[in-house]
């Protein structure tokens, strides 16, 4: 995909400049705050007294010597320092707080609580500053209260309009509509959740509005609004003004120490705002470029068939090797595929091709070459010229990779001309014919990536990798969260475009069937290292190593039990004539069907079904708009607000991505007690250790993990965890394995299955993985456009399917062989 200009984090100093400019900061500020609280025992003289003659020039008894009624200026000076600082950071924590409060309850609560309180930012902004304070300053009278006052009612809305779009964006993630279905309210959510997740953008916040408040409290002294009896920086520059200092060489000593002050603390503040930035968002330490080993040997570029060779390639975090002594040739017009568990390296190698490595990654010894360009040593500025031109990626997290305010072909045109000296028109142009090429239609191009399917915003991204037609496409897991007939879409449009371009692709994958049918050749990662690589037909029919044999035996998965054949169990959950319509699509009409106590339903269907809508009503996260959601024989729909919240100790919801639906702020023993803390459950402690020691995580090792230490399946068994830790008994599952390689997979079916047989969950499995289905579930519900169009038992359903759709989705999603075993 095209990068811009700079690489991620560029813009913010050097990682290791950052404390040196914190501990400024901080020192200056410490001395003016020292001087503030000292200033009667600093200060040679009172302020007020006169005890020099009038414009006297700076001696050893007066440093800064004296204005024109013979006041010291070091002691106003001194003694101004205390009336700065307070007005200036009681005005910005105000303002902070008041824009914190309106960003939180503007951006979570929507509806007309934003609309009234957005219109009130946009008359805040649309004010001019100066005339607004000079206003309220009049009215109010002078005086330190007014200053604030003003100071405060001018600068909130900047933040709270800023603070606002980032609640909009955090509000919708997985892990607060989680803590929305455990039945948490508005208030925990806001304190628990929200305000963590923006507290990194509080502090920029704060430091902006330190800034302009100690100016602002000195353009109102300056003004003459402020408290004239009180000494400050400000009114020492007014009263400086008023008696004509600037037409005698007094201004040197009367006005330049305070302004002086005034850009000093400003600055300090600016030094700390960084510091602190990096503290509250640890994420930014992995800015520093990866570190090379500079012993390496020097050696001329190569040239041959190979367009990427990666040679004895070994990287490390620390002490652990995440790359060790990789081996690969990918010639032109050819796929290489690369295969392993999470965590075996497959990403830190997509880093290293693409020059994106950062610290703490070390890399120890061997070479990239592109067409016998070695990257490693390769400047920035040459590796950004090459990214996006020469070598595109297609990243893992490619349908949240569009920016969600410019349309798709701005986005793309965009992408072109940072590499093409091109006008504006001719990129839209480009942009429109590569949209076609992938087959999104031309009148789509205007449209917003919300307003596509996740085939279609995959698509999108490989356009924009594609529009300057790289050597190079890397693509990493591109068919994750797909359903299979996407799948095969997104693999048969890379392998025409490949023949098209004569494109090399490195292809990333934990999926090692769908990986096959794409590939040339097959590389199997184990830990960091190749294990296995050759022809992709030969490791698939004769695999040597055990590892490759353990990846194929795992991608099959095998039934745990015998699927449960009784009718004449208790329905738990029944869903009678449910129908949803939003504004451009139906996605529940009148469907029917039942979750029977101890039972595993499996809900089957392709991209935009219906399916996760379904599972929002269920939880009381969407309203239907006709029909009954009956669980426990009682309506959900027709709850009292209360009473759902109490419905909900025995309901949960486990998403689909294990990234997003665990709050990274918060460690495991938070993560896994907050459904017992929301409802007021005792002995907290001893059932979130029991929760997790259920999912084979032993608290001694995780309790204190963040989500950040831990594997995408040991997130997901966090997230079950979490699931029973109320014992409820029924838990929706959507997609919980479309993230996870088949290692991972097959661990947690069986984890699943032991929460089955230890607490009676019965599970309602949202799946477009026909494997994962016919391993799991006792009955299949297939959907298609919010309808039901099939139902049965699992094997009636795949083995003998009667509607075509139905059939379409088990040739999709089970290969031959696994039809009839």
């Amino acid at each position: 995909m095209k990068q811009s200009g700079a690489t991620p984090g560029s813009w913010i100093p050097d990682r290791r400049r950052i404390p040196a400019l914190g501990v400024v900061g901080l020192g200056i500020i410490g001395f003016f705050t020292l001087v503030a609280v000292l200033a009667p025992l600093l200060a040679p003289y009172d302020p007020s007294a006169r005890v020099a003659p009038p414009f006297a020039a700076p001696s050893l008894a007066h440093p800064l010597g004296a204005n024109d009624v013979g006041n010291d200026l070091l002691s106003s000076l001194i003694f101004g320092t205390r009336i700065s600082l307070v007005v200036g950071v009681a005005a910005a924590v105000a303002a902070t707080v008041i824009g914190t409060a309106v960003g939180l309850a503007s951006g979570y609560f929507g509806g007309v609580t934003d609309a009234v309180l957005m219109r009130l930012v946009d008359v805040a902004l649309s004010l001019p500053f100066l005339p607004l304070m000079i206003v309220i300053g009049v009215f109010l009278g002078p005086g330190l209260s007014t200053e604030i006052i003003v100071i405060s009612s001018v600068i909130w809305a900047g933040a709270a309009r800023e603070l606002r779009s980032q609640v909009l964006s955090v509000s919708q993630r997985d892990h607060v509509r989680a803590a929305r279905a455990m039945g948490a309210g508005g208030t925990y959510i806001l304190r628990r959740h929200l305000l963590p997740a923006v507290f990194p953008l509080v502090i920029p916040q704060f430091v902006r509005a330190a800034n302009i408040a100690i100016l602002l409290e000195a353009s109102l002294s300056f003004l003459g609004l402020g408290d004239p009896i009180k000494q400050s920086w400000g009114t020492i520059l007014f009263y400086a003004n008023a008696r004509s200092a600037f037409l005698t060489d007094a201004w040197i000593w009367w006005v330049v120490p305070p302004g002086l002050c005034i850009a000093l603390a400003v600055l300090s503040f600016a030094f700390i705002g960084f510091a602190l930035e990096e503290r509250t968002r640890p994420r930014l330490h992995a800015l520093a470029p990866a570190q090379v080993r500079r012993s390496l040997p020097a050696q001329g570029p190569r040239r041959g068939d190979c367009l990427l060779e990666i040679e004895a390639l070994t990287i490390e975090y620390g002490e652990r090797r995440a790359v060790d002594g990789a081996s690969l040739k990918l010639p032109r017009g050819r796929t290489l595929g690369v295969v392993g568990a999470s965590g075996s390296g497959k990403s830190t190698l997509v880093f290293a091709v693409m020059g994106l490595l950062r610290a703490p990654a070390r890399i120890t010894s061997g070479r990239v070459l592109l067409a016998g360009e070695d990257l490693l040593g390769a400047p920035e500025k040459r590796l950004r010229e090459l990214r996006g031109d020469r070598v595109a990626l297609v990243p893992q997290t490619a349908m949240n990779a569009l920016n969600p305010i410019l349309p798709v072909a701005n986005q793309i045109a965009e992408a072109i001309r940072l590499h093409r000296p091109v006008s504006r028109k001719t990129a839209r142009e480009r942009a429109l014919e590569m949209l076609e090429a992938v087959g999104i239609p031309r009148a789509r191009a205007g449209s917003y990536p919300h307003e596509f399917s996740g085939g279609m915003r995959q698509r999108a991204v490989i356009a924009m990798a594609l529009a300057n037609e790289p050597d190079l496409l890397v693509v990493d897991e591109p068919t994750t969260g797909l359903d299979p007939r996407i799948q095969g879409e997104i693999l048969r449009l890379l392998k025409r475009l490949q023949r098209e371009m004569n494109l090399a692709i490195l292809l990333i994958s934990h999926d090692l069937p769908v990986v096959s049918r794409t590939v040339d050749t097959l590389a199997v990662m184990q830990e960091g290292r190749i294990v296995e690589a050759g022809p992709a037909d030969e490791i698939l029919s004769r695999p040597q190593h055990p590892y490759t044999r353990r990846l194929l035996q795992a991608a099959r998965p095998e039934r745990l039990r015998p699927p449960l054949t009784s009718t004449d169990r208790t329905p738990l959950l029944r869903l009678e004539g449910v129908s949803k319509a939003y504004r451009n699509a139906i996605a529940a009409d009148r469907i029917s069907f039942e979750v029977r106590e101890g039972e595993v339903v499996g809900l089957i269907g392709e991209s935009g079904a219906g399916k996760s809508t379904l599972a929002c009503m269920i939880l009381g996260l969407e309203r239907p708009d006709a029909g009954q959601i009956r669980f426990e024989n009682r309506v959900l729909n027709d709850l009292s607000r209360r009473e759902l919240r109490a419905a909900r100790k025995r309901l949960h919801l486990v998403f689909q991505d294990p990234y997003q639906s665990l709050p990274e702020h918060l460690r495991v023993r938070e993560i896994v007690s907050e459904p017992l803390r929301i409802h007021g459950e005792p002995k907290v402690e001893d059932r979130m250790q029991q929760a997790l020691r259920e999912v084979d995580l032993d608290p001694a090792r995780y309790a204190e993990r963040y989500p950040s230490e831990l594997s995408g399946g040991e997130r997901q068994r966090v997230a079950l965890a979490r699931a029973g830790v109320l014992q409820p008994r029924l838990v929706v599952l959507d997609e919980p394995t479309s993230m996870l390689d088949a290692g991972l997979r097959k661990d947690l079916l069986e984890s699943l299955e032991r929460l089955k047989e230890d607490l009676g969950v019965s599970y309602l499995c949202i799946t477009h993985d026909l494997l994962l289905a016919r391993a799991f579930c006792d009955r299949l519900v297939v959907l298609r456009r919010g309808r039901v169009v099939e139902r049965g038992p699992v094997e009636s359903v795949i083995r003998k399917p009667k509607e075509p759709y139905t059939r379409q989705l088990v040739r999709a999603g089970l290969p031959e062989e696994n039809r009839a075993t």
